[in-house]
């Protein structure tokens, strides 16, 4: 329990600060002080006149006069952690805050399944018809138009979610618990995983359906240029 309380009013006006009591005997004398005979009364007024709040003036007036083998409070560093440990630290935070949050990674999932079938049943088997200049530029288009598609709402996605978190940011490093940097670095290195899940299901739904050429290097190239690439640039250009 709290030795001391403060209680206001609205208005950011203080009608009693001091000590609470055994059983709040404290507080209770206080109020029982006050005459009983009128009404409307303004506790916050009360208060300013009252011992109490003389009291409690020359209690400030005191501690704020240092004691003269004091010195200030010195720190050696800004942070209390080293650069590694503030980042494990909020890759650790980062990492509950996407396990608690599956309406957001969800949702996107759910939009890659949706969109890659899409492309793949717009441009079905277009992979194998390469026959003219033409094919081939419509190719190039459909590998544009997925980028662009995809990381674009990869990237409106991560906004919403980000601009909750940044709040918490601002509040805990004006705290001093880490810098901008580690946090950054955190939120990319958790995406790494989500985003590795969802070229997976980008690449295995649409390479066989729009028909490309079956090859290790043109698979690994999809894998990194086509969906990794897109979705990653993606989601670092949101936060």
């Amino acid at each position: 329990m709290f030795a001391q309380l403060i209680l206001m009013k609205r208005g950011d006006q203080m009608i009693y600060s001091g000590p609470v009591g055994q059983h709040s005997s404290k507080l209770i004398e206080y109020f029982l002080g006050i005459p009983e005979d009128q009404l409307g009364l303004d506790f916050a007024h009360l208060y300013r006149k009252s011992q109490l709040h003389e009291e409690n003036k020359k209690l400030v007036e005191e501690l704020s006069v240092p004691a003269p083998s004091s010195r200030d409070i010195d720190f050696p560093t800004q942070f209390p952690q080293n650069g590694w440990e503030q980042y494990k630290a909020c890759l650790w935070k980062q990492h509950l805050s996407y396990w608690r949050s599956p309406h957001y990674n969800l949702v996107r999932i759910y939009f890659m399944i949706f969109a890659s079938v899409l492309f793949g049943a717009a441009f079905w088997q277009k992979g194998k018809n390469i026959n003219t200049e033409q094919d081939l530029f419509n190719i190039l288009e459909a590998i544009f138009a997925l980028m662009q598609f995809l990381g674009i709402n990869n990237c409106s996605s991560v906004l919403p979610f980000v601009s909750k978190e940044r709040t918490v940011l601002y509040r805990e490093k004006f705290a001093g618990m880490y810098s901008s940097l580690a946090y950054s670095f955190s939120q990319m290195t958790i995406e790494i995983p989500y985003i590795f899940f969802l070229t997976v299901i980008f690449v295995t739904i649409t390479y066989p359906a729009i028909g490309f050429y079956w090859s290790t290097y043109k698979v690994i190239w999809a894998y990194q240029n086509g969906g990794f690439g897109a979705n990653g640039f993606a989601q670092q250009l949101g936060t």
